[in-house]
């Protein structure tokens, strides 16, 4: 996974994660649950440029964004909470717009093989002439 409960702990008191996860201790599963998900987001993004799931070490940018999509995935689920802070909707803001950037190759994961995959090919199926002959047809 891109980022680990280690490192969740580190950006959120552990009182914040068990609020999120439990109430009285830390619930793991949830944890691994959301941090599965974060990484499952972040592969959709990426699927089309880079071969995944990326390889170690993974980029700070890239566990960042995970970090953030797995405590909004908290927030979210959780029964505490009837809304998103304002801070975790501009954390999963700016995850997808960096991911957005990340997949459109105006930010580059240096030192990880990217792959950029064309949908379009230059050879055409049907010629102008068939196509023309099937549209004047109807």
């Amino acid at each position: 996974m891109y980022c680990t409960n280690d490192d969740l702990l580190s950006e959120f008191s552990t009182s914040t994660i068990e609020e999120l996860t439990n109430g009285d201790s830390i619930d793991y599963a949830k944890l691994d649950l959301a941090r599965a998900n974060a990484e499952a987001i972040i592969d959709c993004f990426l699927m089309d440029r880079y071969d995944l799931p990326l390889p170690l070490p993974i980029p700070a940018v890239i566990k960042k964004i995970s970090i953030d999509l797995a405590i909004t995935h908290l927030y979210e689920n959780s029964r505490l909470f009837g809304f998103l802070p304002e801070t975790i909707v501009r954390k999963q803001e700016n995850g997808f717009k960096l991911l957005e950037k990340i997949r459109n190759g105006e930010i580059v994961l240096t030192g990880y093989n990217s792959t950029i995959i064309s949908n379009c090919d230059d050879e055409r199926i049907f010629t102008d002439d068939v196509l023309d002959d099937f549209f004047y047809s109807i």
